[in-house]
């Protein structure tokens, strides 16, 4: 009696991440790293003006390419230098959540036109390039039930960044008038049985310079952050399977700058479709497609004709690669 076949699970695609969101995680760990790293250089600046009385040397007398000054408040510039910094951060953290947006409309526009489906209606950047999320929402349909809690912190953040970049962090009447009120996030959907740790915002006077600290800074990140993987997830959805394999497939082959794919997997001399759906699973975390699928999708797009032709080379150029000799 002949064994059953192993069954073939279906793909699964519960936690599946688009290009755009891992390229905000990236920015994330590398932002998340660099303002622990910098305040806490500035932290051991202060400890070491406690008990020193002035600023190091290194910042007074080589300060290159300025000229040697004499600082009178020493203490008071270390403070302020933090405030400068947690405001451009701030600033980094929201502009790189719109550039996040944008790859994510970029995305939808790709397999639109691809899958010559009917373009979202009415949804084009600003004028300097920037897609507002309500909009994004509004244009394909999305609830924003899941997000509008976190709306009004935006904003508030975004009339923020505006002082900042426009008014070199003094307040306007708009930022004086949308003060964040006392346990604005005690609402706010808990995620594993967790509270958002929401800080409490200085009180923004018209005209008073914004003091903004690094908290500030981790928190507006980690408010995108929890957006953007709402975004995510709606992406996902609109794209599906197909939308799926056909993003792996433009950012593994046809993209201008494709995302490599390991030189050990290459070298084994897989199939092209095989590639990919080996891409998706370790990339971009769906599960289980099978290569005879993705090949058949791609097919159906009209794009399959140009992947091997893209493949071959790669195959080529690692597997004539010689591995690195061990070295004791």
């Amino acid at each position: 009696m002949r064994p059953h076949p192993a069954r073939v699970p279906p793909p699964d695609m519960r936690h599946a991440n688009a290009e755009p969101y891992l390229m905000f995680r990236r920015f994330i760990d590398r932002f998340d790293t660099a303002v622990k790293v910098a305040t806490s250089a500035i932290q051991d600046m202060q400890t070491g003006l406690a008990s020193a009385g002035a600023l190091p040397a290194s910042v007074v007398v080589n300060a290159t390419p300025w000229a040697p000054k004499v600082v009178a408040e020493p203490q008071q510039t270390v403070v302020s230098s933090l405030h400068t910094l947690s405001s451009l951060w701030v600033v980094e953290a929201l502009a790189a959540f719109e550039h996040y947006l944008v790859r994510v409309h970029a995305t939808l526009t790709r397999w639109t036109e691809v899958s010559r489906a009917t373009p979202a209606p009415g949804l084009t950047a600003d004028p300097d390039g920037k897609i507002a999320l309500g909009r994004l929402y509004d244009a394909y349909g999305w609830s924003k039930e899941s997000v509008s809690p976190y709306l009004p912190t935006l904003e508030y953040l975004q009339t923020c960044r505006n002082c900042m970049v426009h008014r070199a962090g003094v307040v306007s009447d708009a930022l004086s008038k949308r003060q964040l009120p006392e346990g604005y996030a005690d609402e706010w959907p808990k995620i594993q049985g967790n509270a958002f740790r929401a800080p409490s915002f200085p009180e923004a006077k018209a005209n008073d310079y914004l003091a903004l600290e690094p908290r500030h800074s981790i928190f507006a990140i980690a408010l995108c952050n929890r957006l953007a993987k709402d975004v995510n997830q709606r992406l996902v959805r609109e794209l599906g399977l197909p939308g799926l394999i056909h993003h792996a497939a433009h950012h593994v082959l046809l993209a201008d700058e494709p995302v490599p794919i390991e030189r050990e997997y290459l070298a084994r001399r897989h199939a092209p479709n095989d590639a990919i759906a080996h891409m998706l699973d370790s990339r971009y975390t769906v599960r289980h497609v099978p290569p005879a699928e993705v090949s058949r999708i791609l097919r159906e797009l009209g794009v399959w004709s140009r992947i091997p032709k893209l493949y071959a080379p790669l195959v080529d150029a690692a597997r004539h690669v010689q591995p690195a000799r061990r070295t004791r």
